[in-house]
């Protein structure tokens, strides 16, 4: 969780919920089967185009390390779990 408000919290929201620079990742469309764990890594890693919502593209971030990036997951997917998202 640390590592999600530090990193990712700006643009996806405290909660998740999004914010009018990125959007909600409690949301089905980042389903696991959808948007897989290894998506979120090449997305941190490499920047996303714009494809699902229109906040613009995704700025890589390469600072993110793949074992920060699998903390932020994690906390990630258990919420998502926590609001029926699996």
């Amino acid at each position: 969780e640390t590592a999600y408000q530090k990193n990712c919290m700006a643009c996806h929201g405290s909660r998740l919920e999004g914010s009018d620079q990125g959007p909600p990742l409690l949301h089905k469309v980042y389903l696991p089967a959808h948007h897989s764990d290894f998506a979120f890594h090449m997305a941190a890693r490499d920047g996303v185009k714009q494809h699902h919502w229109h906040f613009g593209d995704m700025p890589a971030q390469p600072n993110r390390t793949p074992e920060e990036m699998g903390h932020i997951i994690t906390f990630v997917r258990r919420e998502q779990r926590r609001v029926g998202i699996k």
